[in-house]
């Protein structure tokens, strides 16, 4: 809640005095007091939103803002020590599968065992790693994983360190479900399901939008009227900076450390936040458009790397 807080505090401000860029980073970092501060407040937002803030698992979407605003976290304070973020978000890419392990000794003294653990899978063809993190101890961490034994039917995988082994069967869709046993003996059942699918409605109707967030309101004639956003004639070259501005800049510098699967997770989002309807009330309104103002300057530099992605993979495939 003190990190929500915190962030609901700086995107006020942020917003109110149309800071962008690097300059609203440096403007924040002297709100809060210091860059270091900021990298603290940044990263932690990073880890709530990555890990579906302690209560579920995230979706696609969210787990690319996690690893955004952990990049973010990096850039102000290049010289803080911030853990690695292979380490604090797992690898680059989405995971082949999500879940949760619901552990027998959920009754016992035994905190670790209490309660339900979150798990994030990538799971190649003989090794892979999981990150886990549950409600109240948060993040449980990461560990490499290999592969047993495998049949067409079932897979036997077993930590690193072989204090945890998973002996499952898979589903038709290829989930796995099956039977967690740790070094001391406690058991659990595990159930890994293909993460959420990557959002493909790229919604361009303000209005529509709107209606789907509720942000339309009634103003005193009693009809529906909403603040429609401008959209920008955006001509910005990120190849050579030139008509580009702070905020196209600092996008492309957080974005361009994503990988395909992330920057097509946040897609859909930024549409729906470049072209979302507005209340029409004064206060409203102003934060409201400042954030179309952001999205669309977002989304601009997300279609420039995904256009360079979609390239570089093209030329992969001739050779």
């Amino acid at each position: 809640e003190f990190v929500q807080a915190g962030m609901s505090m700086l995107r006020s401000f942020l917003s109110r005095n149309r800071l962008q860029g690097a300059d609203a980073d440096k403007a924040a970092a002297a709100l809060v007091g210091h860059d270091n501060t900021l990298a603290s407040l940044y990263f932690n937002h990073a880890g709530c939103m990555y890990r579906g803030k302690h209560q579920r698992l995230a979706n696609p979407a969210e787990r690319a803002s996690g690893r955004v605003w952990a990049l973010r976290a990096g850039i102000v304070a290049p010289q803080m020590q911030l853990p690695p973020l292979h380490e604090a978000f797992g690898p680059l890419g989405e995971p082949t599968h999500v879940g949760t392990i619901s552990w027998e000794g959920a009754a016992s003294a035994n905190a670790l065992y209490a309660e339900v653990w979150f798990l994030y899978l990538w799971l190649g063809h003989d090794q892979g790693q999981w990150y886990g993190y549950c409600k109240r101890l948060g993040l449980l961490g990461l560990e490499n994983v290999r592969v047993k034994s495998r049949a067409a039917d079932s897979i036997a995988l077993i930590t690193e360190d072989g204090s945890t082994e998973l002996e499952g069967v898979f589903d038709p869709d290829q989930s796995i479900r099956g039977t967690v046993v740790q070094r001391d003996g406690t058991r659990g059942e595990a159930t890994f399901l293909a993460p959420e699918a990557i959002r493909t409605d790229y919604l361009t109707d303000y209005a529509a939008i709107a209606q789907k967030r509720g942000t339309s309101s009634r103003v005193g004639s009693g009809g529906n009227a909403l603040l429609q956003p401008r959209i920008l004639e955006q001509n910005c070259d990120l190849s050579t900076a030139k008509n580009c501005n702070a905020e196209h800049l600092r996008a492309h510098e957080l974005f361009r450390g994503l990988g395909s699967t992330e920057l097509r997770a946040l897609r859909a989002d930024f549409h729906e936040d470049a072209h979302q309807g507005c209340p029409m009330t004064p206060k409203l309104a102003a934060r409201c458009t400042w954030d179309v103002w952001e999205a669309q300057h977002h989304v601009f530099v997300l279609e420039h790397l995904l256009a360079e992605m979609v390239v570089e993979e093209d030329l992969k495939t001739e050779f």
